[in-house]
């Protein structure tokens, strides 16, 4: 098993933060607010980068304020990501930033709908549950939370092109 130095893992965590704070930067002219970001690279190199927090992204409801990247029309995307940098697997010849774990999680309030990529691998059986998946669905007047199902299967996705969906679809002229 190849190992890489800790202070190789911490310096590319860093690295890959000031990647994403960058990409905020190119979507601004769609973006009006961004809350707290929260940011923690352990000493294991594993990095947290939330929007606005972990905790927030658990407890996204209907009922939920915007918060997180707020857009110009009231609607809001919460981001959660855990990564290291490492080698995906073990044919991998080449170390890079490597998900552990994340939810972009798209709500427009005022249509009453929601999109969320997930990829959290240690939830639910395959079957039911895929690795990479999206919901994407509405919620009927009064709901408290947001439906689990449908779950589509789908590839991985960035923090990146998330935006850039969101870009094209809601907000091109």
């Amino acid at each position: 098993m190849r190992r890489l130095r800790k202070s190789k893992k911490i310096h590319e965590a860093w690295k890959y933060w000031h990647e994403l704070s960058h990409i905020l930067t190119v979507y601004a002219e769609i973006i009006v607010h961004i809350d707290d970001i929260t940011m923690d690279i352990r000493d294991d190199g594993v990095g947290v980068f939330c929007i606005p927090s972990r905790e927030i992204f658990e407890r996204i409801t209907p009922l939920s304020d915007p918060i997180g990247l707020i857009f110009m029309d009231g609607s809001f995307l919460v981001v959660k990501a855990i990564f290291e940098y490492g080698y995906p697997d073990e044919s991998a010849t080449e170390p890079q930033i490597c998900f552990l774990e994340y939810g972009y999680h798209y709500q427009r309030p005022h249509d009453q709908a929601f999109f969320r990529y997930d990829y959290h691998p240690e939830v639910g059986p395959p079957e039911t549950h895929p690795l990479y998946h999206l919901h994407a669905t509405g919620w009927k007047e009064g709901a408290g939370d947001l439906p689990q199902v449908p779950r589509f299967p789908v590839s991985p996705v960035t923090l990146d092109e998330v935006l850039e969906l969101i870009r094209l679809n809601f907000f091109s002229s």
